[in-house]
């Protein structure tokens, strides 16, 4: 494994400064990876990885890794990795699956190996629909799918402020209440849902109110405030599983603009016409992160004074009789 794994700083791309050059956002989803624990599911997560083969004896370095889904051969990751795309380069990539069992430590060869996968960026870019799908590869046998996801980021200073609450969420446990979080997906070109959000989870609460969270334009909706979002919300169980309640589609338009309620929508459920509650909006608002630079080229200005004392008689600062005495305690000057 630990020839497979090779622990690394993260670290910047890096290429021709000639070069064309694009910022991609990968995301990740696996399937049917193999149970690794003895007593419940796999904790899976992905590591990226790349080299520079321009580069002599370029060894893999690690890009990024996504979160952690406990008891799930099924996740769909949330967190999404940024990659500078060269156009004019080769860039290999080795995607690495693990099952984590400490999660005290960031050495994946303190993890289970679940599966490798590696290729081309390019080849992922050129992919119908820019989406590769590919087997899991260990010691020549493969254990599950990967499929990997890569949409042109579009940068932008926007973060939106979000909160929900449920109200009369179906119960889908038999002796007691729902367990309900969230999950925000938003749509590809390609008409793929893809995972950019979850809530935390509600213990036995079918009105819950959600914490509030903040989100980056470009990573909700990559900049476009119509592009449809799909809201889930499931029901949670402590091996891990979830039951399905219900779904509403929106977009950030609409939430700006006002819309305050959602029909939650279960259309295997025949009664009140699939009505399984309601998902309120408590909070939406949007902020822009200004750069350094914003506030320079608004004509922001800063002043530094700077004062140095060389008065041969405050002697030196780690004497006890110096006016700069290095003390817990404050000087005359600091008084």
């Amino acid at each position: 494994m630990s020839r497979i794994i090779q622990n690394a700083q993260v670290v910047g791309q890096g290429g021709g400064s000639d070069a064309p050059v694009s910022i991609l956002s990968l995301s990740f989803s696996c399937r049917d990876l193999p149970k690794l624990d003895l007593t419940s599911a796999s904790d899976p997560q992905v590591v990226v990885f790349t080299s520079k083969p321009h580069i002599r004896g370029s060894d893999f370095y690690e890009v990024g890794r996504t979160e952690m889904i406990r008891d799930n051969h099924n996740p769909d990751f949330i967190t999404h990795i940024d990659i500078e795309y060269w156009f004019e380069e080769t860039q290999p990539l080795r995607f690495v699956v693990v099952d984590v069992d400490d999660t005290k430590t960031n050495d994946l060869t303190k993890q289970d190996l679940i599966g490798v996968f590696e290729t081309r960026l390019a080849n992922i870019v050129t992919a119908q629909g820019q989406e590769l799908t590919a087997p899991l590869k260990y010691q020549d046998k493969s254990r599950g799918i990967i499929t990997i996801r890569a949409e042109e980021k579009i940068l932008s200073k926007q973060t939106v402020e979000l909160q929900f609450a449920g109200e009369k969420l179906d119960s889908k446990n038999f002796w007691g209440k729902s367990d309900p979080f969230l999950k925000i997906f938003r749509a590809r070109e390609n008409n793929i849902w893809e995972a950019v959000h979850a809530t935390e989870v509600i213990k036995s609460n079918v009105n819950p109110v959600w914490n509030k969270f903040k989100i980056h334009v470009s990573k909700l909706c990559n900049g476009d405030y119509l592009r449809p979002l799909k809201i889930e919300c499931y029901d949670w169980d402590s091996d891990g599983s979830t039951s399905f309640i219900g779904v509403f589609q929106t977009s950030l338009d609409e939430l700006v603009n006002g819309k305050k309620g959602f029909e939650l929508i279960n259309s295997s459920k025949k009664k009140n016409k699939g009505l399984s509650g309601v998902i309120k909006v408590l909070t939406v608002g949007i902020t822009t992160e200004h750069s350094f630079i914003d506030y320079i080229c608004g004509g922001c200005e800063i002043s530094l004074i700077t004062a140095i004392d060389f008065t041969a008689s405050n002697q030196e600062p780690y004497d006890p009789k110096s006016l700069h005495y290095l003390s817990p305690n404050p000087t005359e000057y600091e008084k």
